[in-house]
């Protein structure tokens, strides 16, 4: 889940950047490698950061789900930029 807090607070749905444990694509710059063990991940992952996502939070509600490092989220943050041209490498 990237959106803000206070969004969240006002809205019914969440903005999320799918994750997928198949590693093709890895050297693109909009997906963002996250380890296993991050966020509690069974397996080596990719956030696919040119494919954000609105979901309502009733989907989410069998959680709880893992939080990932700041500097990951950072990255994710980048990624999320440069796939909608606001930040070129």
């Amino acid at each position: 889940m990237v959106s803000p807090d206070i969004r969240n607070e006002l809205t019914d749905s969440v903005i999320v950047v799918p994750f997928t444990s198949n590693l093709a694509g890895v050297e693109n710059p909009t997906r963002v490698l996250i380890p296993a063990g991050e966020g509690r991940l069974q397996a080596a992952s990719l956030a696919v950061c040119e494919n954000v996502s609105a979901l309502r939070q009733t989907f989410l509600e069998q959680g709880p789900y893992g939080q990932i490092s700041a500097d990951l989220l950072g990255r994710i943050q980048r990624a999320i930029q440069v796939s909608i041209g606001i930040y070129e490498l």
